[in-house]
């Protein structure tokens, strides 16, 4: 299809639709060429394009049909009002000063508001960056949470087998191999909670698909990134016990028990 030609905004009855509303009304053919009609006995519209799917009110909407009309050729109930946009090359002139002076030259109403697209990109994010910010919170409470967790487990651990780790060094086991049985023991544990973690991300993920944007809820390297941060900072909390099994007073521990 086209866009709109000059003769357009004087003549003939013309629009451009959406993608979203040719799929819905000409899901088996081409929308260009059809007629359509906005009320009954009104007049006919004659399809000359299609236009991609834009979001006009928050970037969570769903593809609406829409349809585009030469401004000069809609009706007057709906003719209240319009947005112009602009885009300005660097270097050139204020790109509002000259949209001012053009309305102004040619009678039309004055312009009642002004936007840059930054300015109207961040208030659109806006909800989604307050929701990410509250639960980024909570994540990194619950991480620290986890961590902490993950390191008293492994000393509570190195503690109750005080008799055994000392046993195990009188017959001879090496500091290595000592070390080595808790880190294992231990993020045998981190994995376990890590599979579940995920499985459960992957099930209860489509809570928060409605929050995301750009971002499948099931990104696999999101998940990767989550997932070797947890085992790394897991590792760190174990080595502290890990290395206190391996000093353990072997003529202490066996003449106290």
């Amino acid at each position: 299809g086209r866009f709109f030609e000059n003769r357009d905004w004087t003549h003939g009855s013309v629009i451009v639709v959406s993608q979203a509303m040719a799929d819905r009304f000409w899901p088996d053919g081409s929308a260009v060429g059809r007629f359509i009609t906005t009320r009954r006995g009104g007049p006919r519209w004659e399809v000359v394009g299609v236009a991609g799917d834009v979001k006009y009110e928050s970037l969570r909407e769903s593809r609406a049909p829409l349809m585009y009309i030469p401004f000069p050729r809609v009706p007057k109930m709906f003719s209240s009002g319009m947005y112009l946009t602009a885009r300005a090359g660097p270097g050139g002139p204020n790109p509002l000063a000259v949209m001012r002076q053009t309305l102004r030259d040619g009678q039309a109403p004055p312009i009642v508001g002004e936007l840059n697209l930054g300015d109207a990109l961040s208030r659109a994010v806006a909800p989604e960056r307050q929701s990410a910010m509250v639960l980024s919170a909570f994540a990194t409470l619950a991480f620290v949470l986890a961590i902490i967790g993950v390191y008293g487990l492994s000393a509570f651990n190195v503690a109750r087998r005080s008799r055994e780790l000392s046993v195990r060094i009188a017959m001879g086991a090496t500091t290595a191999g000592l070390a080595g049985l808790v880190l294992r023991e231990s993020l045998a544990f981190v994995g376990l909670g890590l599979g579940l973690g995920l499985a459960a991300a992957l099930v209860f993920g489509q809570v928060l698909s409605a929050r995301l944007y750009g971002v499948p809820v099931s990104d696999p390297v999101t998940l990767a990134a989550v997932a070797i941060a947890v085992m790394l900072a897991a590792v760190a909390a174990t080595v502290p016990p890990a290395v206190r099994a391996t000093h353990v007073d072997v003529a202490t521990v066996l003449r106290r028990d």
